[in-house]
């Protein structure tokens, strides 16, 4: 699959979203509309999806199921799973009856034995690959609004890069913000897509624009960084054991959406509801971590750690 034949599927990528506030609807356009859907309809949009990616339909035993994660208390959407039996799996929502999710599973197993390999790469250099990333996103309906937040590339037999199977890999995050704001946590909605540099081919696809609830507009805070940054420093001593902490003053301060939760003394709770709602907070980090800070009022709203792109936490919830 060529570059131009990607840049040539963008003309039925989502239309552009003008509007902040309206982002919710208009980033989960749905390609059949129906409540809950259906079977035939969850493959037919499968299907599209993997002619839309330029990914061939796997001559293989088709199987849907049903994936209602809502039934188990969980925030992850309910899906309909089409499932090529070890060759491919396409993730359609039930509400939005659109692709969120692929996995090229026969192009992984080529990658792990090591099958088919030739050591090249279609891409020139991270450029031309940062460019074939972003025109397939925007063909299989990321919209122009989220920008590319993260990407690597990487060709075969890479020293340090990558697997065992020496595979190579070129990935890219995109996110949106909301009103000049970006999501602090949970991640906002956005979506990753990876492909094989050999030739191209979509190997991996995940998007979520629904799991976090957009928020309207802020105030302008009332409190600046450095005061911020003073209570910060506060719950953080307060409340992380000397032997886990990774500074004694803050590296840096922004202002972003978070979901508040319980560390740091905070009073609040983490959320499992499915949108979650987000606030304004001033975040005071510490190395990976980080203290939420309401921008207004000063209050504790609760703070994370990132370590390889994963939530941990070394500090203590509140005793209650």
């Amino acid at each position: 699959m060529s570059t131009k034949a990607i840049s040539l599927g963008f003309a039925g990528a989502i239309a552009v979203v003008g509007c902040a506030g309206l982002l919710f609807r208009a980033l989960s356009q749905p390609q059949d509309r129906a409540t809950g859907g259906s079977l035939e309809q969850a493959r037919a949009v499968a299907e599209r999806f993997l002619a839309t990616a330029g990914v061939p339909t796997p001559s293989a035993e088709v199987l849907i199921r049903e994936h209602r994660w809502s039934q188990r208390g969980s925030v992850l959407p309910d899906v309909w799973a089409v499932i090529w039996n070890g060759k491919a799996t396409v993730e359609v929502s039930m509400d939005t009856m659109s692709a969120v999710s692929f996995t090229n599973d026969w192009r992984i197993l080529e990658q792990v034995r090591h099958w088919n390999r030739t050591g090249r790469s279609i891409f020139r250099n991270e450029e031309d690959a940062r460019r074939y990333l972003t025109n397939l996103a925007r063909a299989v309906g990321v919209p122009e609004a989220a920008r590319l937040e993260g990407f690597s590339y990487y060709g075969d037999d890479t020293p340090d890069r990558g697997d065992a199977n020496r595979a190579g890999s070129a990935a890219a995050s995109f996110r949106l913000s909301a009103h000049g704001y970006p999501f602090v946590t949970p991640g906002g909605p956005g979506a990753m897509i990876e492909v094989d540099p050999q030739d191209g081919m979509l190997v991996r696809y995940w998007a979520s624009y629904d799991h976090v609830a957009i928020p309207d507009a802020a105030t302008p805070p009332k409190l600046i960084s450095a005061e911020a940054e003073k209570l910060g420093i506060g719950a953080y001593l307060q409340h992380t054991r000397p032997s886990l902490r990774r500074a004694n003053a803050p590296t840096r301060a922004l202002l972003g959406w978070v979901a508040p939760n319980q560390w740091y003394g905070s009073n609040h709770r983490s959320a499992h509801d499915r949108p979650q709602r987000v606030r304004l907070a001033w975040v005071v980090y510490f190395g990976s971590e980080a203290v939420f800070v309401d921008p207004y009022d000063g209050e504790v709203l609760g703070g994370l750690a990132m370590k390889g792109g994963s939530k941990t936490s070394s500090a203590r919830p509140a005793d209650k």
